[in-house]
Formats: C-alpha cells, structure tokens, sequence
C-alpha cells in the first residue's frame, strides 16, 4: 500500500498550512484499495491417474519400518545368542586348557626344584665323601700306628699337627 501523506486541520494558531498535524477521520484514502476478485472458480480436480501401479511415497512405509525394525531386533538377539555361546565355550575350553597346558608346566617346575635342591644334596655329599677319602691315608697311618693303651684321646693328633708345623 502507498502511504499517505498525512495534512493538518487548520487551527487557530499561527501554523502554516503544510505542517504536521491531525489527521481528519473522514478524509479520503489516497490510494483506492486493491480489487478482490468475488467470483470463485471451482478448485482444478488433479489430473487424472493412468492405469497401471499407483506411484510410491517417497518415504519408507509402515511395512517397510516395521521389517526395518524386525531386523534389527533380529541382529541384536542373534549378537545376545552369539556371545552367550562364546561364553559357554569359554566356560567349557578355559579348565581343559588348564588342565592340559598348564597344570603339566606348574609340575614339571616344582620337579624341577626338587631336581636341584637333591642336586645340591648330592654335591654336598660328594664334597665329603672325596674329604673322607683324602683323610683315609691319614686313619691308616693311625691305625697301623696304634698302641693299645698309648692313646688318651687325641694325643695322636696334637703329634701329628705339631710335627707338620715344624
């Protein structure tokens, strides 16, 4: 819509004629109102359909939603079943791999330990066997060497070390 320009009312001041004032409420409008067309016409029927299939919306429909979500519930229960399998043969595999793997190392290691602690044994009793052996010529010297009576306990041996520091 075109504005209008808005005129004053004379009054009995000293205004002049074109200043801003008081619009009248009966004055004309300046720019006529547009035409509104009074006739209606009937709404235009679509066209008609050829025969044949009805065209597809273009979103997916109820069935389709619904085979979507069939689907999924599918996937997820069949994921749920797949780990509990998993599970189960975990629970079932874990105690026979014990058993066969490493229950066998867990003994053959304390076997192992009790090989070297009886190897240690047996060094030892080595390493007192060959002193007893180099102390043998020492008790046949001592007893070829003996008299009946002669010996208050030891006596022998303070000789023997005495004369070995000389």
């Amino acid at each position: 819509m075109a504005k209008r320009a808005k005129t004053s009312e004379p009054s009995d001041s000293s205004e002049p004629d074109g200043a801003m004032g008081i619009v009248k409420v009966d004055e004309p409008v300046v720019d006529p109102p547009p035409e509104v067309n009074t006739n209606r016409e009937p709404p235009v029927a679509p066209p008609a359909l050829p025969p044949g299939p009805l065209p597809t919306p273009t979103g997916p429909s109820f069935g389709e939603r619904v085979g979507r979500f069939f689907r999924f519930l599918l996937r997820v229960v069949s994921l749920l079943i797949l780990l509990s399998l998993l599970s189960v043969a975990l629970y079932l595999v874990l105690p026979w791999l014990y058993q066969k793997f490493i229950q066998p190392v867990e003994q053959n290691t304390i076997q192992v330990r009790e090989l070297q602690s009886q190897q240690e044994r047996m060094k030892q009793e080595l390493a007192d066997l060959e002193e007893q052996k180099r102390n043998i010529p020492q008790w046949l010297n001592s007893a070829r060497s003996f008299e009946y009576g002669n010996d208050f306990g030891g006596s022998d041996e303070l000789r023997e070390k005495t004369n070995e520091a000389i």
